[in-house]
This record gives C-alpha cells, structure tokens and sequence, in this order.
C-alpha cells in the first residue's frame, strides 16, 4: 500500500504511547483481541465439529483472512465480486461468493478470478444464469463450482422451492464447465436476536425447510457435499441441528455494540470481545454538560444503536453523532469536561458497515500502533 493511502500516522508506528497520539478519525483494530477472537472461533467450530468459511465482508482484508486461515478456516465469503477478485489475487483459497454475478462483464471477470485460485464457488438462484456460467466456464477453461441459493428466511435472494431447486441441481450437473458442489441456506434476521432460546427457536423453524430440501436431494442422488450458512449468532445452534457442514460465521473478528450484549450459547455466552474502535478527538468544550469530537455520521454507520464509549470519558458519558465530522459526549452531571485535545474510543454500532467508511485499520498492541494495514476490498464493486 502507498504511503499516501496509509494517512498521517505512520511516522507513529512502533512509537511507545502511540496509540493516544494518532490524527483522527481513526479506525483501531487490537490486534490480541483479533487474534484471541479467531481462535476461539476456529476452536469452537472444530470441537463442535462443524467448518468455518468465515464472511470476509466483515473486514474487507486480505491479512485477516490470511489468519482466518492459518487458524483453520477452510476459506472466506464474499459478499462482492471484487472482494472475491482481490482474495483470489491474493492468493486466498476457498473463497464463496454468496451473491449472484450475472451480467457478461462481471461474469467474464468471475471465470478469470477462478483461475487465479483454488476452489472458488458462487451462489446462483437461475438457470439462465447457470447456463451463462457454464459458458463462460467452458472458454475460460476450469471448471466452476456453484451452490444452489435457497431461500430460508430474510425475503433476498433463494429460491424457496424444493422442486426447482432439485431440478436446478439436476442442470447444474449436466452443463458442461460446472460442478454442482451443495447448497446455500442463511437468514440474516436470526442472527441477532436477543435471546438465546427465542434465537434458537427461530433458527430450528427457518432451517426446517432446508434439512427437508437435503432429504429431497439425497433421496435424488443430489446429495450436497456443502451445505453452508449461519452466523456468528447461531453458530452454536447450527453445530447442533447437524444441517449444515460449514458456517459464514464473521462479525465474531471484532464484534460491535448491536452483537458484543448478544448472548451466543448458554455455558460461555460472551466469548467473542470487542477488537475494533474508532478513535475521535475533544474539539470543542466550550459549554458545560458536554463537549464535542470530531467523528459524526461519516465517521460512523448509522444504526438504532449509538456508538458505545469504551475508553477516554467518565462511565455513563453517552455519545451521539451530531454533524457529518461532528460528534457529542454527553457527561453525566457533576463531572468535568474532557480536556481538549483528548482521545475518546467508541465500539461502533456496526462493524462492517462503519470499516467501510475507513481506508485503513491502525493496528496497536496495548498502547502502540504496531501497522497499519489496507481495508482492501472497501467500496469498490
């Protein structure tokens, strides 16, 4: 990465302190935190005896899914096809991209990204799709593996009819360049829910359709060798049920405030701890109850949550975005205000969604920027 995109703080790198000295905005990743987190997951999924094809969406960086991988992640997920180009150039194995590519142009690009790697797959929902893939397969000379999208809850893309779906899988086999490889169910709106058994209780009925969609196609001698999905948030359930073979488990890297409250299972319900922050500095304290900080709306995406104050204001200071650079901590009555000049950290409201607002994470140990590194595949399609 060029300088020129790294920003105003790498002079800092390696500097004792560091990390309470950086231009702000700045999005902070600790790196113990991320490594403990992707640990604990990749343990947890082999003890529960179920893969790991972590969502890469989430962080958007080729060096975290360098040590998805290493920690024993059978690939990433790609919500994007230039995230699954700049993964493929990279060298990562194993990516999914789990949204459609079907216009000729993105296509073309498709079929050039899985030469440059080994066992790429995509999702598909259409047989004329399916028809144009197997195409451009044939001409780019490798085969392509697919997963059939079926729709188990969030009303996006899927089909959510088991007899197109078996006659879906029945094409696929036959279409020369394609390799028909198993199935993707997910719904998103499980995820989060905030309690353990009315989030398990949910995942159990949205997957029912699927485990009969297996039945089916086993019963048809289409038996899926994949069978993905899920998420941080039923990871645990999902082990459970025996459906799926692999979960897209990913906000678990860094965790944010609409998950990090989230119980995820019942005997270690908060394995997962907060890894990334933005960083904002005191601007103006001119008037008493609050002062403001240079990190609003375009600092942070915008959610039903606030940003949570983890570091820099006294306890129950609450912060709110005011402006598009502009943000307000409130301070609980009686306390001083904050200096100007000082440094505040947030936990943001949603993680993937504020990293897209970033060019880099600031990567510290304790108090030291330690590197900065490239969100590498941030806003480009």
């Amino acid at each position: 990465m060029s300088v020129s995109n790294i920003g105003n703080n790498e002079k800092l790198i390696g500097v004792p302190g560091s990390r309470y000295q950086l231009n702000t905005p700045a999005l902070i990743l600790d790196l113990d935190l991320l490594e403990q987190n992707i640990l604990k997951m990749a343990d947890n999924c082999h003890h529960r005896n179920i893969n790991l094809r972590p969502v890469a969406k989430i962080h958007k960086s080729i060096e975290i899914a360098k040590l998805q991988i290493k920690a024993g992640a059978l690939g990433v997920c790609c919500a994007t096809l230039t995230e699954a180009e700049i993964m493929a150039k990279n060298s990562i194995p194993g990516i999914l991209l789990f949204t459609s590519v079907v216009t000729t142009s993105k296509i073309d690009r498709l079929v050039e990204a899985n030469k440059q790697t080994k066992n790429l797959m995509v999702a598909v929902d259409d047989f004329s799709n399916v028809e144009a893939l197997g195409a451009a397969a044939c001409k780019a000379g490798k085969q392509l593996d697919l997963l059939i999208d079926f729709e188990i809850g969030g009303n996006r893309t899927g089909l959510n009819d088991e007899e197109m779906v078996v006659n879906l899988a029945k094409t696929i086999s036959r279409t020369n360049g394609l390799t028909y490889k198993g199935i993707q169910g997910y719904n998103g709106a499980t995820q989060r829910i905030p309690k353990f058994d009315k989030r398990k209780t949910a995942q159990k009925l949205s997957t029912k359709p699927l485990s009969n969609l297996i039945k089916r196609l086993t019963k048809e001698k289409l038996k899926p060798i994949i069978v993905t999905g899920g998420g941080t948030g039923t990871v645990d359930i999902d082990s459970e049920q025996g459906i799926f073979t692999e979960s897209q488990a990913g906000s678990y890297v860094f965790m944010d405030v609409n998950y990090k409250d989230i119980p995820l299972n019942t005997t270690d319900p908060f394995p997962f701890k907060p890894s990334l922050y933005v960083q904002t500095t005191v601007v103006s304290n001119s008037k008493k109850g609050f002062v403001i900080t240079d990190a609003g709306i375009k600092e942070f995406a915008r959610e039903q949550f606030a940003p949570e104050i983890s570091y820099g204001a006294p306890m129950d200071a609450t912060y709110e975005l005011v402006g598009d650079d502009l943000g307000r901590i409130n301070l609980p009555r009686g306390t001083q205000n904050l200096p100007l000049g000082s440094k505040v950290e947030c936990i943001p409201p949603h993680c993937y969604a504020t990293l897209n607002l970033y060019n880099v994470f600031h990567c510290v140990q304790g108090d030291k920027l330690v590197d900065i590194w490239s969100i590498d595949s941030r806003k480009n399609y």
